[in-house]
């Protein structure tokens, strides 16, 4: 299969988060979804939210992480199953566990912490075509 053509900050996001640098996939990811317009303006929108959901989770700022996860679930929702190359559905289950922990806190959140071994990695398919630095 041909790899596809995508925006670099896109593919610069996704390294970014990969890296667990979530802060910088934010700022990356919000340069774009800035200049965007029309339907992938919200796509955008929820990948940021995902980056800042666990940028929050990692410093322990359990209330801001559910409030973003939450805002995450919304924007992205609508894109599945698949969204510029992103299987949306997939990443959202992957986020889901990730996330779960925070969602049924009875007790101390401050007990709670980011396992990053359930953090997502994001592929794509197709796969880009070349991946510029």
């Amino acid at each position: 299969m041909a790899g596809q053509d995508y925006e670099t900050e896109y593919l610069n996001g996704i390294a970014h988060f990969n890296a667990h640098e979530f802060f910088e996939a934010h700022e990356v990811w919000e340069d774009i979804w800035a200049r965007t317009s029309g339907r992938d303006q919200l796509f955008y929108k929820g990948l940021i939210h995902a980056a800042v959901a666990l940028h929050h989770f990692g410093n322990r700022n359990v209330r801001g992480a559910r409030k973003v996860w939450g805002s995450c679930r919304q924007y992205l929702g609508p894109y599945s199953p698949q969204h510029l190359g992103l299987n949306v559905e997939n990443f959202l289950v992957q986020m889901r566990q990730c996330f779960g922990g925070l969602e049924n806190i009875e007790g101390s959140p401050a007990a709670v912490e980011l396992d990053e071994s359930q953090i997502p990695e994001i592929t794509l398919d197709p796969a880009p075509s070349s991946t510029d630095d």
